[in-house]
């Protein structure tokens, strides 16, 4: 059963399963964390496109991903999957840009930038393609 995720709760709930139990969050489809019996606690979010599974790991638990700052993180994948984008189709544009700039000769600081930089995301209204850093 979903609940909302908190700190408290991630801390006091016990491990259930050999491998690990999942909670799920109510106010985010798809977003929650593992507990791990060796103590680790990750963050995760699943996402189904077009009849295929995927999870994202966002992280582990931690002062670096606290539960809101995860939360944020699935809501924006959330919006990705929603918009017909996925995580995976990001991953594939981003070695294929790579890639390409491999082959045209693009300076080493210049691939690094590509490789930091999402690429590309898709307008939902007009199917534009556009940079997410406000290039045209």
């Amino acid at each position: 059963m979903p609940l909302k995720l908190a700190k408290k709760l991630i801390w006091t709930e016990s491990v259930k399963r050999r491998h690990g139990t999942a909670l799920w969050d109510s106010d985010v489809a798809g977003f929650g964390i593992r507990l791990f019996e060796s103590g680790r606690r990750s963050f995760f979010f699943n996402y189904s496109r077009g009849g295929a599974e995927g999870r994202v790991t966002i992280g582990k638990f931690g002062p670096v991903w606290t539960v809101e700052a995860a939360r944020e993180r699935a809501k924006a994948l959330r919006k990705t999957v929603d918009l017909g984008g996925g995580p995976a189709i990001e991953r594939r544009e981003r070695r294929d840009m790579v890639r390409l700039a491999g082959e045209i000769g693009l300076s080493p600081s210049g691939r690094a930038y590509l490789e930091a930089v999402p690429p590309v995301e898709i307008d939902a209204i007009t199917k534009k393609y556009f940079w997410r850093d406000g290039r045209d």
